[in-house]
């Protein structure tokens, strides 16, 4: 998947990269009306961003909004289960990004976001993979219906998450796409010029080279060292 420039599962498109077997500015955390405050989710969500997917480069996209201070870190209180909830925070998420886009003036701003990074902790239940997963198609469905897909990448992560033609369950490329906590994260297209237009030019070398780099790099590291890695962070939280 290259929505927020991550390679995952679902695409702006519907096209899977690999199927899934789903059985403060420098991160600006923000509490709305339908969105809690959480501060271990948030900060889980802040540890995952810069010390696994900024230091191991698994998104090219991740640094540039981090160093800028236009990430934003929001937590859902949707319980495991109610898509209609998750869905609803998801959208607002996204009318919030291009808020900021038409607000925008080239000048910095306090409320200028370009990417947010969405948890929603009562889904993390491997028992509820399969539902969060479908999450994506749901959600694929609303930004298609609001032509929104040229505008918002969408990309999903679990900390179950398994890729169903990953026949290995200790394969380490499963971290590409896992978190310590059910993830959606939103991206707004047009803030990142330097990738995002590349990649809308050519989607296809785009994927391949993100993919081709997380591989090498997960499996350099190995699974043990990349499980030891995630359970030192948690334990740094709890």
């Amino acid at each position: 998947m290259v929505l927020l420039g991550w390679v995952g599962a679902v695409t702006a498109s519907g096209t899977p990269r690999r199927h899934v077997r789903c059985s403060d500015r420098r991160g600006v955390a923000v509490a709305s009306a339908c969105l809690v405050r959480d501060e271990r989710a948030l900060g889980l969500a802040r540890k995952w961003v810069d010390e696994i997917i900024v230091p191991l480069a698994l998104c090219p996209y991740a640094q540039p909004v981090r160093a800028a201070g236009t990430l934003r870190y929001a937590v859902s209180d949707a319980a495991a289960g109610d898509a209609d909830t998750l869905i609803r925070d998801v959208l607002d998420e996204c009318e919030l990004l291009l808020d900021a886009e038409s607000e925008d003036d080239g000048l910095p701003s306090e409320h200028n976001v370009e990417t947010t990074v969405l948890v929603a902790p009562q889904w993390a239940d491997a028992g509820h993979l399969d539902h969060f997963c479908e999450i994506g198609d749901e959600l694929e469905a609303f930004i298609e219906e609001d032509e929104l897909a040229a505008q918002i990448g969408v990309a999903l992560f679990h900390p179950e998450w398994k890729f169903n033609n990953v026949s290995d369950d200790r394969d380490p490329v499963h971290f590409e796409q896992r978190a310590f906590l059910p993830t959606i994260s939103l991206l707004r297209k047009s803030s990142i010029k330097r990738h995002v237009i590349a990649g809308l030019k050519r989607n296809s070398l785009i994927s391949v080279q993100i993919r081709e780099h997380n591989t090498r790099i997960l499996n350099e590291l190995g699974y043990e060292r990349m499980d030891h890695l995630y359970a030192n962070i948690r334990r740094s939280l709890s």
